[in-house]
This record gives structure tokens, C-alpha cells and sequence, in this order.
């Protein structure tokens, strides 16, 4: 009887087990297909609110949320349709919502590991308020970044394409022009070889040894590009600087970044020294973003449409490139998001071959060192590489035109983007709005930075300076064979890369400090493995 007793027992245990593994099963499903929700519908919602859908782009497609909200409050939210992966975006599917419903704001952090979707969620939270007549940055505090889809074009596929002036729009769009025009005020320029002597040795063998200005107003690039005191052989120097070569790429395709310097300067000249403006952000199409570079379109392909159009407009120029040996098309050392960082752009360079004149492979060179036959890599202003890298903390919340380019208001009372590019320094109502949610002081945090940053780039690259002087005596000293020699000049490039990296990047480590910090600790790390070498 006992024995009867204790069976159906285990029988009905197993049975519970059954049903409890199933019901698991179903939850997680329906939690998986269906996504997750806060809030209530019905519970405390005012007659003013609205139910409102709207969309996102997630990583793997878009997602759809319906939402409760009106002017004082978001009271349901619920994501609705996905393809997110499993275990890994349905993360942000099952616990931004509830993030955004509590906090009552999409200024939330994404979900480690599930970036892109909760991206998305905050994106499509964006788009249903926006659908109802409901200002978002009611509960963004500020300008979170949205996604704007920018059309890419391709090199040669746009046959007597023909730019037209920023002038030309003056009379429709007078403040924006002003604003634009106004970028003139920004012209201060720092020699880089005066400031930081050690540079004409770390870029001996390049042009950046004879001349390197700091940037300044967009308007001045003619004026910079044909005054400075480096070389120029071909039109390709002229890509981020004039409409005209953006066009000529376009209309002619790749073939064009082989003509001559003077021959781009003629056409620059005799369409009215026009400077990089309105074309090469827009097309001829104001208010759409295009990607009129069509070295980015390429060398992103299917991730052109995981970053915000304004953030590819800036990227257009504020990336790392070099010139492909024999087409000299400018490239950037990267064919996606997710190889867009200094390790594998490195990795890029150093599996890139070239022939030297009597067919001897050698690894691909920018320049190399007159003195100890190092051969070194130029790094370019990689602000995109930074500012979308690994360790930034504003990427998946701003955009650059966000902190970049204010809104300002018209006399007539309307407003706009203004297109005068300053610090968020020096927008006030950025800092009163935005920055101050998570700054008590913001110019105080960026000066700690930034002073950080400049302190260790000195001191580093005076150690790469003393160590590029001990290479060339162990070259001319006789003690090494030319294997040895080779890691030694192998190893010193690849320090110099990340120091490099570095100095060139414009924000002086505040786009991404993390990321700038990790960069100078390889490069003092790379200059001990290059002096271990050494011992002998």
C-alpha cells in the first residue's frame, strides 16, 4: 500500500515537473515572440492620452513598440514585433521598457551587450511619440539620437551630377547659410611641428614633419589645403575639401582621384573656389542626408544603415584613410562597424603587401623613416573610429550634429538646425538641458580629460622619439641581423600606431577616453616589447 502510495506520488511529481518545464517553455516564448511591456493601459492613463505605435531599427531588423502617452507621462509600453536574437537582444526587449516606463525618460543606458536594440527601442519610443504630435525631447531632455537613414551613393553611378552652391540656397535658407558662413569666426591655427617638436622626427620621411596645422572653420579648407607646406601630387588631397572632387568622383568614378592636383585646383578655381558645403552632406537635396563619399558607403556596405545619418555626414571626412596603392582612392583601413577600431585597423595595415620596384613584397608603408628604414603608417583624424568605439558613453544617446550643431531660432520665430560648428562648450542650453543631467561641471570633466590626454602623449611621444634614435644606432651598429632588425622596426610601428591614434584624433581624448587611454597604454606596452628587443 505504501509502495502504491509513494509511486503515484513520483507519478504526480513528474507529472508537476512536466507541466512546470512546459509552462517555462510557453513563457518564453511568449516573452521571446512578443516581447516585454510596462505600464498599464487602463490603470491611472488620463482621456489624454493616445494609443500610438511607431518603429526602430534594431540589429537584425526593425522593431515595433505600441505605447500609451501623452505631454505629462508614458504610461503602457509594449514591444510588439522584432527579430532580435535570442539571449542576447531580447535583453533590451525584456528590460528597457520597463527601464523607460519607470525612469520616464528614453535617456537610458543600453543594455550591455544588446546595443543596437536598444538603440532600436528607444528609437521606436521616439517615433510613436513623434506620431501622436508629442515632442520627444519631453522625455530625452535633450537632442537623444534618432535615426536618420542616409541614402550612400556609389563612385560613377551618378553621370553629370552638377553641385550646387551653398550660396544658391542663401535666399531660402538665410539663417542656416549664415550659420554656415559663420564657421569663418573659427581661425585659429596651431602649428603642430612648433607645439611638439618630437613630431618632425616621429613623422620624419612625411609631408606632417614640414607642416601639420590644427583644423579650423570648414570655410578656410581651400585656403589650408593649397597654403600648407606639404606636397601634393594628386587630386585625391582635395576629397574632404570641395564639392567639385566629391562630384568629379561621382560622375567620373574612382578614376578621378588620379588626376592632378592642378588640374582639381583649375576646376575648384573656375567653379568659384567653393569649400566643402551643402553638396557634400545633401546632394542637391536639402534636408536628406546622403553619403556623397562613396569610399564610406563602400567600405560600410550593410552597415551603412546601423548609423545615424548625422553622424555618417561628419564621418564623410572625420575617419582614418589611406590612398590604395596603384588606384589612389581613398580607403578607410576598415570594411565594417565592427572592424572600425585601432587593433583591427592595425591588423588591416600590417597584412596589406606592396612591392617595392624589384617585386619584393613588403608590408604597406605611408612613409618611411630616412634613418632606420622603419616603416610607419599615418594615422588621420579617426574622430568616427572613436567616437563609435568600444568605451564611448555617448554613442547610442547623440549624434555629432547633437552636440556639434544647436538648434537656434529664426526672427520669425521658427527654429533650426544651426550649421556653425562649435564645442558643447559653448552651447549653454546643450549643458543646461542635457549635459547637466549627468555633468555637474561639464568643461571641468572635459579639461581633466583632455589634460590627461595631452600629458601622456607628450611624454610618449618623446619616449617613441629617444627610442627611434636608438633603432637607428642599432641599424648602423652591426650587432643585429636583418631578421632582428625587422621585428625591432615591426614592433616600434606598431607602438607608434596607437600613440598615433591618438594625437590625431581631434577631441583630445573627450569623444572617448576610455578608448584613448587603452590606445597610449599599448603604445608605452608596445615601447617596452620594442626595447626588449633591443637588449642584446
Amino acid at each position: 500500500m505504501e509502495e502504491e502510495k509513494r509511486e503515484k506520488l513520483l507519478d504526480w511529481a513528474g507529472i508537476a515537473c512536466g507541466l512546470i518545464v512546459v509552462l517555462g517553455l510557453v513563457l518564453s516564448y511568449v516573452l521571446y515572440s512578443s516581447g516585454s511591456r510596462a505600464g498599464s493601459r487602463t490603470r491611472n492613463v488620463p482621456s489624454t492620452a493616445q494609443d500610438l505605435t511607431g518603429t526602430g531599427e534594431g540589429r537584425n531588423g526593425p522593431i515595433g513598440v505600441e505605447i500609451v502617452a501623452d505631454e505629462n507621462g508614458i504610461y503602457f509600453i509594449k514591444v510588439t514585433d522584432h527579430d532580435e536574437t535570442r539571449d542576447i537582444g531580447t535583453l533590451a526587449i525584456n528590460k528597457l521598457p520597463r527601464s523607460i516606463y519607470k525612469a520616464q525618460t528614453l535617456n537610458i543606458d543600453a543594455v550591455s551587450g544588446a546595443t543596437f536594440t536598444s538603440k532600436g527601442i528607444r528609437q521606436a519610443v521616439s517615433d510613436a511619440l513623434e506620431s501622436g504630435g508629442i515632442d520627444p525631447t519631453i522625455f530625452r531632455g535633450g537632442d537623444l539620437k534618432l535615426n536618420r537613414i542616409a541614402t550612400g551613393l556609389e563612385a560613377g553611378t551618378q553621370s553629370g551630377i552638377k553641385f550646387i552652391k551653398a550660396s544658391d540656397y542663401e535666399s531660402t535658407y538665410p539663417e542656416i547659410y549664415a550659420s554656415y558662413m559663420k564657421n569663418s569666426e573659427n581661425d585659429e591655427v596651431i602649428e603642430y611641428t612648433e607645439a611638439d617638436p618630437f613630431i618632425k622626427n616621429l613623422f620624419a620621411g612625411y609631408g606632417f614633419a614640414k607642416s601639420y596645422g590644427s583644423a579650423r572653420g570648414h570655410t578656410y579648407v581651400i585656403e589650408d589645403i593649397t597654403s600648407t607646406g606639404r606636397p601634393h601630387k594628386l587630386a585625391n588631397c582635395f576629397t574632404c575639401k570641395v564639392p567639385q572632387m566629391t562630384e568629379a568622383v561621382l560622375s567620373m568614378g574612382e578614376s578621378a582621384y588620379k588626376m592632378s592636383f592642378e588640374d582639381m585646383q583649375a576646376d575648384v578655381l573656375a567653379s568659384g573656389n567653393e569649400v566643402l558645403s551643402c553638396f557634400n552632406c545633401h546632394a542637391n537635396e536639402p534636408g536628406t542626408m546622403v553619403v556623397t563619399h562613396s569610399y564610406i558607403t563602400k567600405a560600410l556596405g550593410d552597415d551603412l544603415q546601423k548609423v545615424d545619418g548625422s553622424v555618417l555626414a561628419c564621418a564623410q571626412c572625420h575617419i582614418d584613410y589611406y590612398m590604395a596603392p596603384g588606384t589612389s582612392v581613398v580607403t578607410p583601413p576598415w570594411t565594417s562597424l565592427e572592424s572600425a577600431n585601432p587593433d583591427s585597423m592595425l591588423e588591416y595595415f600590417n597584412e596589406l603587401m606592396v612591392e617595392d620596384e624589384n617585386g619584393k613584397p613588403l608590408v604597406y608603408a605611408d612613409y618611411v623613416n630616412p634613418d632606420n628604414g622603419v616603416r610607419q603608417v599615418m594615422v588621420n583624424h579617426p574622430e568616427f573610429e572613436t567616437f563609435t568605439g568600444e568605451g564611448s558613453i555617448h554613442r547610442d544617446m547623440f549624434t555629432c550634429a547633437d552636440c556639434h550643431m544647436g538648434m537656434a531660432v529664426a526672427a520669425d520665430g521658427t527654429t533650426y538646425k544651426s550649421h556653425y560648428l562649435i564645442s558643447p562648450l559653448q552651447n549653454q542650453e546643450l549643458i543646461d538641458k542635457t549635459c547637466s543631467k549627468c555633468h555637474s561641471d561639464l568643461a571641468a570633466d572635459v579639461k581633466k580629460i583632455r589634460d590627461e590626454t595631452t600629458r601622456r602623449e607628450t611624454e610618449i611621444g618623446q619616449d617613441l622619439e629617444a627610442l627611434l634614435a636608438d633603432i637607428t644606432e642599432c641599424v648602423n651598429g652591426g650587432k643585429y641581423t636583418d631578421e632582428e632588425l625587422d621585428a625591432i622596426r615591426m614592433s616600434y610601428r606598431n607602438a607608434q600606431w596607437y600613440w598615433n591614434f591618438t594625437y590625431v584624433e581631434n577631441s583630445e581624448g573627450a569623444h572617448n577616453s576610455k578608448l584613448t587611454y587603452e590606445c597610449l597604454d599599448k603604445a608605452e606596452a608596445g615601447i617596452e616589447a620594442t626595447r626588449a628587443l633591443m637588449r642584446k
